[in-house]
Formats: C-alpha cells, structure tokens, sequence
C-alpha cells in the first residue's frame, strides 16, 4: 500500500482503517509524506504512537507544486 501521508489523510478516519487493515493483513506499507501539507516530524510522532506499521519502511519526501494558470 502506498499512503500520501497528509495532516489531512493523518485526520481521516477512513484512511486510519485502511491503514489498521493493511497491517492486520500484513501488507507493505510505503508512506510519502506531502510536505507541503503536513509537518514530518509531527505526522511522524503521531504515527509511531498510533500506526507504527506505517514505520516499518523508510519514507518518502514530497512536495507537490501546483501551478495556477491566469485566464
């Protein structure tokens, strides 16, 4: 499972019983983390407080640039 790990998706009770699920299935779990979105360090103490599955593998940084056109 690949999670975009957000302030967001952190608060999202859906995506916490995915998450939950995956782990009592044993499926990987790889997280990227939206950094313009979301501070690591916090998302990260979080995580390993509440989800330490979502620590079994190194994450990923990310910053998603979107680019606003001007009609």
């Amino acid at each position: 499972m690949i999670v975009l790990l957000n302030d967001e998706t952190a608060d999202s009770e859906w995506c916490r019983f995915e998450w939950e699920t995956a782990a009592a299935l044993k499926i990987p779990i790889k997280v990227v983390v939206d950094l313009e979105r979301g501070n690591k360090q916090e998302l990260l103490k979080r995580c390993l407080a509440d989800y330490p599955a979502l620590t079994s593998h190194q994450w990923l940084d990310c910053r998603i640039w979107v680019k606003r056109w001007r009609s």
